[in-house]
C-alpha cells in the first residue's frame, strides 16, 4: 500500500464508475471518502444551503459501505437554531452507518459569508465548554471503532479527555480510556 488518501464530498453526483473506480484506488492505497453532512435535519441544511437533502446522504453512505469502502464523515455543532439534542441526533444518524470516522466540527463565522451578514443576535456560537461537552457526549455515544482521526474544533484531545474526567461523577477512568481509545486512529499510541 502507498500513502493513504483521502477523498472528500461525494455527495450527489456519485455514479458507479466513480464506486468502481474508488474500489480499485482502495486496493492500492488506504482510502477513505469524507462527506460533508453537517447535520441530518433538513431544515437546517436548507437554511446552510447544503444542497442536498439527508435521503441523498442516507443513500450514498449505503452504496459507499455496500461497496466496501471506508466513510468518514464532517458534523459541524452551533449551527443557527438546532440544540444540543438536534446535534446529538445527527452524530445518532451518523453513527448508524458504522463509518470509519467522524469529524465534529465547531460553526465559526467567516467575514463576507450570509452569516456574518445575519443580525448578530440570529445565531449564538458555541462556548468552548459547551463544544467540548458536547464532542465528550458525541464520543460517548459512538460505537468504539469509529475513529475521530483529528482535532475538534481546534481543541486538543488532552483538554476534551481531562474534561471528561472532570465532569463524570467519580471521575471513572474505564470511561476515559474508552474514550481514548476511540478518538485516536488504529495503531496511535494512548495519551
Amino acid at each position: 500500500h502507498s500513502s493513504p488518501m483521502g477523498v472528500r464530498n461525494l455527495i450527489n453526483d456519485l455514479p458507479d464508475e466513480v464506486i468502481d473506480l474508488l474500489r480499485e484506488l482502495d486496493k492500492r492505497t488506504f482510502l477513505w471518502i469524507e462527506l460533508g453532512l453537517q447535520t441530518s435535519r433538513d431544515d437546517t441544511a436548507e437554511r446552510i444551503n447544503r444542497c442536498y437533502p439527508t435521503a441523498v446522504f442516507d443513500q450514498t453512505m449505503g452504496r459507499l459501505r455496500a461497496a466496501g469502502l471506508r466513510t468518514v464523515v464532517h458534523l459541524l455543532f452551533g449551527l443557527p437554531g438546532e440544540t444540543e439534542a438536534d446535534m446529538l441526533a445527527s452524530v445518532d444518524h451518523v453513527a448508524a452507518y458504522h463509518p470509519f470516522g467522524i469529524k465534529l466540527h465547531q460553526l465559526y463565522v467567516l467575514e463576507g459569508t450570509g452569516l456574518a451578514r445575519s443580525p448578530a443576535d440570529s445565531y449564538a456560537l458555541l462556548e468552548k465548554d459547551a463544544y467540548i461537552r458536547l464532542v465528550v457526549d458525541a464520543l460517548e455515544r459512538l460505537p468504539r471503532d469509529i475513529t475521530a482521526p483529528e482535532k475538534h474544533g481546534g481543541i486538543e484531545p488532552r483538554v476534551v479527555l481531562d474534561r471528561l474526567v472532570l465532569t463524570l461523577p467519580g471521575g471513572q477512568p474505564q470511561v476515559l480510556r474508552r474514550v481514548r481509545d476511540m478518538a485516536l486512529p488504529t495503531g496511535v499510541r494512548s495519551l
